[in-house]
């Protein structure tokens, strides 16, 4: 494996594996993803998703230092 690369992409959701792909098309690219397994139920429910976006054991919940206009901003 190479020690360097043109792009490096966090996270290996659905977006960030299209981006991934492309990059890599013409360049270098890694692809960085640090979750586990999806060992809770809700992920394999569609109707339970909205659960999945709210625990904050499936989530990484980043909150912001005070720059978001919006109270309680998380990304």
């Amino acid at each position: 494996m190479e020690n360097t690369f043109d792009f490096v992409v966090v996270g290996a959701g659905a977006a960030g594996c299209v981006v991934a792909e492309k990059l890599s098309r013409r360049s270098s690219c890694l692809l960085l993803e640090a979750g586990g397994e999806d060992v809770d139920p809700a992920v394999e429910q569609h109707d339970r998703w909205f659960t999945c976006a709210t625990k904050e054991e499936l989530t990484w919940a980043f909150r912001g230092p005070g720059r978001c206009r919006l109270s309680k901003c998380a990304a």
